[in-house]
């Protein structure tokens, strides 16, 4: 056996231990605790995510669990929600490739992809031994909803188009937790979940106003103009749907792929220096025993 060979055998083990991860941390384990959240909230605590992860391997072992088709409906609707046909695959690989060669990268790394059409996000991983591109797996997200400008008072939020292009996660932060009583919303997703920012970025969105601040009542004399975005990604909890646009025009994704995307370094390049976490907010668990990172984030308008 060759030496490339042996490295290729080892990194296609690791690979599909991670995908393998990816269904069960991120698919799986959402639909679990909405499906179980009462339970849940009575077994763990809502930030105990060991206890939730160990209460879910044992709601697992049940036989109403595995004999409920109401869940097994729900995990195979996502799966179909998510699932990636070949052509797709394909191209998100070439897009890949091509920021491989625009970014002149020489390293094996992870590389986040967003099509905004679609409303998903795919982890893939660029591997510099035989430049190949590898899923890691693909979730729901929600981006930019310009068209809920015309609900905007004076002096609220804009609605702005989420920025496509390639992005570095610029170091980031934790959140807060802070809840919204009156939307009743997580904003940024649970206290300590990590929220990855790319800077101030160009973007567009409806002006509704006229000059004297009146709100335009007719949709057909909206103007498209630019504006900036302080564009981030992070965790959002609230009824809005996955998978559908919602957000000011930043990403929104579910509180287990962020959970994901920080504890494996999927964005943390820029973090880490030496192997030592740089970040003043906490740093991931376990992090210096993963072996690679990423930095870039690549988003597309549709493929």
């Amino acid at each position: 056996m060759t030496l490339l060979c042996l490295s290729t055998w080892l990194f296609g083990f690791s690979l599909e231990t991670l995908q393998s991860k990816f269904y069960t941390d991120v698919i799986e384990k959402n639909i679990y605790k909405h499906h179980f959240q009462s339970f849940l909230q009575k077994e763990c605590t809502i930030t105990d995510e060991f206890c939730i992860d160990k209460t879910i391997q044992r709601l697992k072992t049940w036989e109403s669990t595995q004999d409920n088709r109401y869940l097994q409906y729900r995990l195979n609707e996502r799966s179909q929600e998510i699932l990636l046909t070949p052509l797709q695959v394909q191209k998100i690989k070439n897009q890949i490739l091509k920021l491989v060669q625009t970014k002149n990268i020489t390293t094996s790394q992870y590389i986040t992809f967003i099509n905004l059409q679609l409303q998903r996000l795919s982890i893939t991983f660029y591997d510099a031994s035989n430049k190949e591109v590898y899923i890691i797996g693909t979730d729901l997200i929600s981006t930019g909803n310009m068209e809920k400008e015309k609900e905007v008072k004076k002096g609220e939020d804009h609605y702005l188009k989420t920025p496509s292009g390639i992005f570095k996660n610029l170091k980031g932060w934790r959140s807060d937790g802070e809840f919204n009583p009156v939307k009743k919303t997580l904003g940024y997703g649970q206290k300590g979940r990590f929220v990855f920012y790319f800077g101030r970025q160009p973007s567009v969105r409806y002006n509704t106003f006229d000059k004297n601040n009146n709100k335009i009542s007719n949709p057909l004399d909206y103007k498209l103009i630019k504006d900036d975005l302080e564009f981030a990604m992070h965790s959002h909890e609230s009824t809005k749907k996955m998978g559908q646009p919602h957000s000011h025009g930043c990403i929104r994704i579910t509180h287990e792929l962020n959970l994901f995307l920080d504890e494996e370094l999927i964005l943390h390049a820029n973090n880490l220096k030496n192997g030592r976490w740089m970040n003043l907010s906490k740093a991931p668990e376990d992090y210096k025993n993963k072996s690679y990172s990423g930095q870039y984030l690549l988003v597309v308008d549709k493929i």
